[in-house]
């Protein structure tokens, strides 16, 4: 028995010796930025023009300084190793073992976390982070309903294609596209700005998966009369943030940096399908309580992205008939990202995997919804194909964004988000099913130049039109009151009546629009007393 306890004594040490001498990575966050070499009056020293114009045309003052150049020098004298450091949470990813960690004595040493095992990926067979994205079926004739949907050909039409906008794409991987027919006219024109591989450390993004490649021409891939994403004329940086061989915390903290590095490029839009809950280490994991948009280290990366004026726009997720969680993933929870779900092409029905809201704190999500099922993108391979997935359905509304705010340049990201949700067609009644709806460009259109803006305030607790937009033969008109000498008319932007009749003692009337050509009218209710007039889109 006695020999018994000494072998388990010298096991238990044996084991406590490699933990501590094992080196894993780790964040390491510091007190201060004290005696920085940098200053907030030389923003050029770590700042592109183009990121302090944008910060100048937002009135965003520059406060974030890089981390203190002598801290990470310590750090290296110490042997520990210097993966990146992170500006906006003034922390260092470092590679070093427990015992180094343990022994720091070092006054501007906060504190630090364990966010992944060993120094370099971990490869266990994980394909595409778990999820089967991809849900190819041979189909190859062109679907244009995706775009129609948004108006992105009448954007297209009108000269706005996303030129001058900065996007950038944080995902697994973008394997194929150097080669892609269909991506060639961004890199003849040297759109393609900026690529870096965060897990890494390497500027080649070309390999991994083929996720991001997806994803990134539906919104960048361009030939005439073949195919043609919302955003194609806008540059474009590309990070590799997603280790898709294994799953841990490093990876939300990769995209916290790779979205550092944007902000310093100048980006205006950072487009990403990739969510968060579930990790290989289940102390890691989160619980549906944590998606109050601040306890995620992913989402806290998308508040503070957004607040240096960048817009962010992710998947919400494919976890609809999950029966474990069915919610919406990390960063989706983040109150100033535009979360996407995804409806069909066909009929355009929220479809069953799109995840569900609401956050933890009750605000609606999605945010807004585009095609994910069945949308059409181009494969590593250069064919049009089809796919499945919010994933597919995030970078329609980069696109849509990114000719908006082309068309818009003295938008602020703010102001941006908001167009877009207020074009919505579910605007007046979210869901957490289908959140503000399908937004469109010609509702944003109207909404920015002043033609939608005030007309129906004060007016939804009196008049409610249905559908709206309407595409079909009928739109209905809702009063919260029976009116009994009062008329209806239907007049287009230049005044002009087009349908006029009598209301009699009526709260409800049905229309016949059919003969009316597509466009923006206006529905007036008139008595002797008052006139109340609401917008009118007709598709």
């Amino acid at each position: 028995m006695v020999m018994n306890r000494a072998v388990l004594l010298l096991l238990f040490v044996c084991v406590q010796h490699v933990v501590l001498s094992q080196t894993n990575r780790y964040m390491v966050f510091f007190t201060d930025k004290t005696n920085s070499p940098y200053s907030i009056d030389r923003p050029l020293e770590f700042l592109s023009q183009k990121a302090i114009d944008r910060n100048n045309r937002a009135t965003i003052s520059i406060e974030d300084l890089p981390v203190n150049p002598s801290y990470v020098a310590e750090l290296n004298a110490l042997g520990i190793s210097i993966l990146y450091t992170s500006k906006w949470m003034n922390a260092a990813l470092v590679e070093a073992t427990l015992t180094q960690l343990e022994s720091l004595n070092l006054p501007y040493v906060n504190s630090y976390e364990y966010i992944a095992p060993g120094t370099k990926p971990i490869s266990n067979g994980r394909v595409e982070s778990g999820e089967k994205l991809d849900n190819s079926n041979g189909r190859t004739e062109l679907i244009f309903n995706q775009n129609e949907v948004l108006h992105v050909p009448k954007m297209h039409a009108d000269g706005f294609i996303g030129t001058g906008i900065r996007i950038a794409v944080l995902d697994g991987g973008f394997s194929g596209i150097d080669n892609n027919v269909y991506l060639k006219h961004a890199f003849d024109e040297n759109r393609i700005l900026m690529t870096f591989d965060m897990v890494r450390k390497s500027t080649y993004v070309y390999d991994y998966t083929t996720h991001g490649a997806n994803v990134f021409s539906i919104f960048g891939a361009f030939v005439e009369g073949s195919y043609i994403g919302g955003g194609y004329g806008a540059n474009f940086d590309l990070y590799v943030t997603e280790d898709v061989s294994s799953e841990y915390r490093v990876e939300e903290y990769n995209w916290l940096i790779a979205a550092e590095k944007a902000d310093s490029a100048g980006v205006d839009i950072i487009s990403t399908s990739l969510g968060y809950y579930h990790f290989d280490d289940s102390s890691m994991d989160y619980i549906i309580d944590n998606l109050d948009g601040s306890t995620a280290i992913i989402s806290q990366a998308v508040e503070l992205a957004f607040s240096k004026g960048m817009l962010i726009i992710t998947s919400a997720g494919n976890q609809g008939k999950d029966s474990f969680w069915n919610r919406i993933t990390f960063p989706a929870d983040a109150n100033n990202v535009l979360a996407v779900g995804a409806v069909w092409d066909n009929d355009l029905l929220k479809a069953d995997f799109s995840s569900l809201g609401p956050t933890a704190d009750g605000r609606i999500k999605p945010d807004v919804m585009a095609v994910g099922g069945g949308t059409t993108y181009i494969n590593s391979a250069s064919v049009i194909t089809t796919g499945n997935g919010t994933s597919y359905s995030a970078p329609l509304i980069t696109g849509l964004a990114a000719g908006l705010w082309q068309k818009y340049p003295e938008l602020t990201n703010i102001e941006l988000k908001k167009i877009i949700l207020e074009s919505g067609n579910n605007y007046d009644t979210p869901n957490n099913d289908y959140g503000y709806g399908i937004p469109s460009y010609i509702r944003a259109s109207n909404i920015r130049e002043g033609v939608l803006v005030g007309i129906d305030s004060g007016n939804r607790d009196k008049l409610i039109i249905y559908p709206n937009p309407v595409n079909g033969r009928f739109v209905n008109v809702m009063l919260k009151e029976r009116l009994l000498n009062a008329s209806i008319e239907i007049v287009n932007i230049h005044g002009q009546k087009i349908i006029k009749q009598a209301i009699s003692n009526s709260d409800h009337l049905t229309i016949d629009v059919s003969n009316i050509h597509e466009g923006l009218y206006f529905v007036r209710i008139s008595d002797e007393n008052s006139v109340e007039q609401m917008s009118l889109i007709i598709e």
